[in-house]
């Protein structure tokens, strides 16, 4: 689905991501070494809540993009004021997020280290809420209701789904910093070239790199886990109104149609008949060949020998020799290609 959604929906996810992660990482970085972080609090935390509201408002576009590329109706289309007023919900229900997800993390602790999928199943449910609102909230009549329908109804596959998405935020987040922590010691045994990175390794732990390869993992993994969260949603929801049945019926009737054959098909066709036609053909006239060789041979009233007849064309390029007797009683060799 992510190979098929168009340039728009890439364009929305990095318009909106970027100038929060860019936000976040300069608000930790002032708020962490700068010397003035009292005098600049008010304004680097105004700019990352805009920037917070900003990223979740793009999100919202780029989930309702999946949504059509999944669903290919591309019939609702929704005009600029419905868009603004579905932002407007998306920035009002997702700071909540930012209570809820935390505490549900702490209650969940327990669940994550003895693997008792019970105790992981309300942090479960709240994290698929607000991945459930970045995708249905719209500000219609019912949306919260039916957002937290669906979160409730498919806790288990929520919870299957926050495992996997936790275990591959680990993973790229490992990958990550060990790529970019390698570099500098790498540059230096290979070309050198001597960093203020790499006389000290103490940086490899600072808050502010933490952070930013954590924002770099959370820029690499969350379209994918936003478009895992889409095809939960329509599956879940088409089961309630019939849409699955409908698409079911619509590849059944799609995969019935005839295609027009291409031209390089056509050509294979013809190649495909021509070679065993002109195989038949060789083989017929090897036939008579053999069968002329051996009547003219047996014809001759001085054959005293059974001839080999050839099996392949290089022995029909070498000489055959015969041994006979001539009317006078001489042997003699009589050579016939």
């Amino acid at each position: 689905m992510l190979r098929r959604a168009p340039i728009e929906t890439y364009a929305f996810f990095l318009v909106g991501i970027t100038p929060f992660v860019l936000c976040f990482f300069r608000f930790c970085s002032e708020m962490s070494y700068s010397k003035f972080a009292e005098t600049y609090l008010p304004g680097f935390a105004s700019t990352l809540a805009l920037s917070y509201l900003w990223m979740k408002a793009f999100q919202y576009l780029a989930c309702r993009q999946l949504v059509l590329v999944y669903t290919r109706d591309f019939s609702n289309q929704r005009t600029f004021g419905r868009i603004l007023r579905s932002c407007v919900h998306q920035a009002a229900i997702h700071p909540f997020g930012l209570i809820a997800k935390p505490m549900a993390a702490l209650a969940a602790i327990p669940g994550f280290l003895t693997f008792v999928p019970l105790l992981m199943l309300p942090a479960s449910i709240i994290f698929s809420f607000f991945q459930n609102a970045s995708i249905l909230i719209t500000g219609e009549r019912g949306d919260f209701a039916k957002c937290w329908r669906l979160s409730v109804i498919r806790g288990r596959t929520a919870a299957s789904l926050l495992l996997l998405s936790l275990f591959l935020r680990i993973v790229v987040f490992l990958n990550v910093y060990t790529t970019i922590g390698i570099l500098p010691y790498l540059l230096k045994a290979l070309f050198g070239v001597d960093t203020f990175l790499s006389r000290d390794f103490r940086w490899l732990i600072s808050f502010s790199y933490l952070v930013g390869i954590g924002l770099i993992s959370y820029f690499a993994v969350d379209l994918l886990i936003k478009a895992i969260q889409v095809i939960q949603v329509c599956r879940a929801d088409a089961q309630t109104t019939g849409q699955d049945l409908q698409r079911s019926l619509m590849s059944l009737t799609a995969g019935s149609r005839k295609r027009a054959p291409s031209p390089f098909n056509s050509l294979l066709v013809l190649v495909c008949l021509i070679i065993p036609t002109l195989t038949v053909r060789a083989e017929g006239s090897r036939f008579r060949l053999r069968q002329f060789i051996r009547s003219d041979l047996t014809s001759e009233e001085s054959f005293v020998g059974q001839v080999r007849l050839p099996e392949t064309t290089q022995d029909f390029r070498s000489a055959y020799c015969l041994c006979a007797v001539d009317p006078g009683g001489a042997p003699g060799l009589v050579s016939s290609s």
